[in-house]
């Protein structure tokens, strides 16, 4: 379906349903999200969320699979902004997924996990050890410099034609030094970073972004800096904000 996600094109959600992992779960965009679709009667929705939270299943939609064949114009999608698609590893449906996706070279499908674990072992099953496709890019979602090192070694272990980092929220400052030691092996393509967003968003500085960006300036890495500061309405971040001057919308070629 259409997105208001500013870095992409189109949001597609054949699985959808998460667990919280890490401090960057907290405030869950997708929880919110889900919980209202539940709250309003959508069958795929409430068998995932209890009580207005995530209760730790996945659900696949096979009726939803299908919809890259439905798209004419060649477009980036985020697949999975509704969940952690690789939530369990080496699920039947994955191979429906990773199929999907073969199908349909002229878009370029965008894949974010916290359990890179899972993305590794799934892929490797349903594709075979070594194989990826062109137009299946993978990341991670991290929040801060512990989650940093330990999804981002993981990643890079996955054969991938691009790999992305969300920073998103941003809840500490990352080094220029530590952001160096990951982007300038060139094995990571693509930094999104973005605020906290939705109700008490935990504080955020305009120079994590700053120092992030600069980072990926000096690894010649494409910066994407989605929301942040100020807040035009309580709990509501600045979308694609200026930093010093200018809007940060670099996306991978």
């Amino acid at each position: 379906m259409p997105t208001k996600i500013e870095w992409c094109e189109e949001s597609w959600n054949p699985v959808v349903g998460c667990r919280k992992v890490s401090a960057g779960c907290t405030n869950c965009y997708a929880e919110r999200m889900a919980a209202r679709q539940a709250a309003m009667g959508n069958a795929d929705y409430k068998r995932v969320v209890t009580n207005g939270q995530w209760n730790g299943k996945a659900y696949y939609r096979d009726d939803v699979r299908m919809k890259p064949y439905e798209w004419r114009k060649p477009r980036l999608v985020f697949l999975g902004s509704m969940g952690d698609t690789f939530l369990e590893p080496g699920m039947g449906y994955h191979g429906k997924i990773f199929k999907s996706v073969a199908q349909n070279p002229q878009h370029r499908f965008v894949v974010l996990t916290k359990r890179p674990e899972n993305m590794n072992l799934s892929l490797a099953w349903w594709l075979g050890e070594g194989e990826y496709y062109n137009n299946l890019w993978l990341g991670v979602s991290i929040e801060d410099k512990e989650t940093l090192a330990e999804r981002v070694r993981k990643l890079v272990e996955i054969p991938a034609a691009k790999r992305v980092i969300s920073y998103e929220p941003a809840l500490e400052r990352i080094s220029h030094p530590t952001w160096g030691r990951v982007l300038s092996g060139g094995q990571i393509h693509w930094v999104i970073c973005g605020c906290e967003s939705g109700p008490g968003p935990r504080p955020f500085d305009e120079d994590w972004a700053r120092t992030t960006r600069d980072a990926c300036q000096a690894c010649d890495v494409p910066f994407f800096y989605k929301q942040g500061l100020p807040y035009k309405r309580a709990g509501q971040p600045t979308k694609m904000p200026t930093l010093d001057g200018r809007v940060w919308a670099q996306r991978p070629n």
